[in-house]
């Protein structure tokens, strides 16, 4: 039995406690398994312990309670701490207040997921500002006022300005060359103005 089914299970026991004087202790444990495998059912693991997948907790759970810690949770990990330090030092922010309103939590992990993809995106986000993007691109005080915007609009901005486009192919190019013929209507030549 794994932990959390395990916790499930034990959660329902006592839940059911208040039906102790309708269910005998086995009818209890039997609905409880019930309940437990189909709340897990309900989270998207499969009704075996070694067909379900490790829940997605994060380092310090599993070093709490002695799970495996893998190379893979390790540089997760590692993004999501380096992803806002990263955001902050490129913007040249201090310390930004990250998981003190559901916003900040927000921009916190989108920071993250785009620093996860792309190292040096948010240096690329500071160059475009300064060119390119210097009438549409947020600026410090704007990203910090309002970073459900920054996430929702100035961000994606840049990031359709950085998606290559069409290419165009420049239209060949034909000097002008005047037409000495008959055939321009009211054609006179020109007269030679030059005596030798």
């Amino acid at each position: 039995m794994t932990t959390i089914r395990r916790e499930l299970r034990t959660k329902f026991e006592e839940l059911l406690i208040v039906y102790q004087d309708r269910l005998t202790v086995a009818e209890c444990e039997a609905t409880a398994e019930l309940l437990a495998d189909a709340a897990l059912e309900l989270r998207g693991f499969k009704q075996t312990d070694e067909e379900r997948p490790a829940y997605n907790f994060g380092l310090d759970w599993k070093l709490g309670h002695g799970q495996e810690v893998t190379q893979h949770d390790l540089d997760a990990a590692n993004v999501i701490d380096q992803g806002p330090k990263m955001f902050e030092k490129a913007f040249g922010f201090g310390t930004l207040p990250w998981d003190s309103t559901p916003e900040w939590t927000n921009l916190r992990k989108f920071v993250a997921e785009i620093y996860s993809r792309d190292k040096l995106a948010f240096g690329n986000y500071i160059v475009w500002r300064a060119t390119e993007g210097k009438y549409t691109g947020m600026s410090n005080k704007q990203i910090r006022l309002n970073p459900k915007v920054f996430m929702d609009t100035g961000w994606p901005e840049f990031s359709s300005a950085q998606a290559p486009g069409p290419q165009e192919t420049p239209a060949a190019y034909k000097p002008y060359v005047a037409d000495d013929s008959a055939s321009v209507p009211n054609y006179l030549p020109k007269p030679n103005l030059r005596t030798s």
